[in-house]
């Protein structure tokens, strides 16, 4: 992700640093895995340069971006979807989306379907989060809803209540990995939903390709390469 910051941000042949304010915006779940180290990389990397990151789903930030009220954002995207009109970008990384209950205290059997995780309550984030929606939908395909004990942003907090054995989770697999509550939980593998997405750069098409112009300004004033 700081390395693709770094492409936008910087004229290959230029040895200048960028300066002015860039904003920028990040999805939760990707907040919750890069917001800190990426604040402190991209300070080093660029000291002249006022970073002003705002976190939101995807739709929203899809949306700020298209209007010019960030300078470019990431977003997460189901798997094979292209890019929305109006923005220009390329594809970072994938994220797989994991269904996850308590190691200690698991409520089904670690090889499950959609219909034996019914009867389930699910902590899970607030409406608007990708990954919930897909569950939803799967879910009503099966003829089922979704039973909801726990809706929060807090990611961490999710984990810890899915590791005490208060409900069901969904979380990316990366986010995981890197959260101290890793050891109490326990992936499942549910044979009728599998999700990933498409974890995506994008910026306004109009601002040009970055590489081939001594100077730009992306976004009017806000940034500014030279």
């Amino acid at each position: 992700l700081l390395g693709a910051w770094s492409h936008l941000l910087v004229v290959a042949h230029e040895g200048a640093a960028p300066s002015g304010t860039f904003r920028f915006g990040l999805p939760h779940a990707v907040a919750d895995a890069t917001l800190f180290d990426a604040v402190l990389k991209m300070n080093e990397l660029f000291p002249a340069l006022e970073i002003r990151l705002h976190t939101e789903w995807s739709p929203a930030l899809q949306q700020a971006t298209e209007q010019g009220q960030l300078d470019a954002a990431v977003l997460m995207l189901p798997e094979g979807t292209g890019l929305p009109h109006g923005l220009t970008g390329r594809q970072i990384v994938t994220f797989e989306v994991k269904v996850i209950q308590s190691a200690d205290k698991p409520l089904v059997k670690r090889k499950s379907s959609i219909r034996s995780l019914v009867g389930h309550g699910w902590i899970l984030n607030p409406d608007g989060c990708g990954y919930r929606v897909a569950l939803e939908r799967s879910m009503e395909a099966a003829g089922q809803r979704l039973r909801i004990s726990v809706d929060t942003q807090a990611t961490n907090t999710q984990l810890r209540l899915v590791g005490a054995g208060l409900g069901l989770g969904l979380v990316p697999l990366d986010v995981l990995r890197t959260s101290p509550y890793c050891d109490q939980l326990e992936i499942l593998d549910v044979s009728d939903f599998k999700l990933s997405l498409g974890v995506w750069l994008v910026y306004p098409r109009q601002t040009g390709n970055l590489k081939d112009r001594k100077s730009t300004r992306l976004n009017s004033s806000h940034i500014t390469i030279s």
